[in-house]
């Protein structure tokens, strides 16, 4: 009984490894087609060339924080040429993309920014 009950818990823990799991992958430039950021229920805005490369450097170079729960400000979303899309969410510095894994950005305003730049 009590190997089972490990069995359980090793197996239970061993499938929330991608939950929390550093999966990132850059973001190619030339792949993009446009970036979008929204905030709430308000309007979406496309980045400007500049704030593209600018968010695909940041992303890029973004160092992992690990496990990060936080309310959700902002949402980009990165549309690509080959007619997929990579969503984020976003709060202050932090960001995440399919799991609760965070990157920092290092910048506390960088997400307001952006948001205040919009076209």
């Amino acid at each position: 009984m009590k190997y089972t009950i490990l069995s359980l818990i090793i197996l239970f823990l061993s499938s929330c490894t991608s939950f929390f799991n550093n999966d990132k992958k850059d973001i190619d430039i030339a792949n993009v087609s446009r970036i979008e950021i929204s905030k709430s229920k308000d309007s979406t805005h496309i980045l400007s060339g500049q704030q593209e490369k600018e968010f695909i450097d940041k992303w890029n170079s973004a160092p992992g924080e690990g496990s990060c729960i936080f309310i959700t400000h902002y949402l980009i979303t990165v549309h690509l040429k080959d007619n997929t899309v990579r969503s984020f969410r976003a709060n202050g510095q932090a960001i995440k993309e399919r799991s609760d894994y965070g990157y920092l950005f290092g910048d506390t305003a960088y997400f307001r920014k952006l948001w205040e730049a919009k076209q």
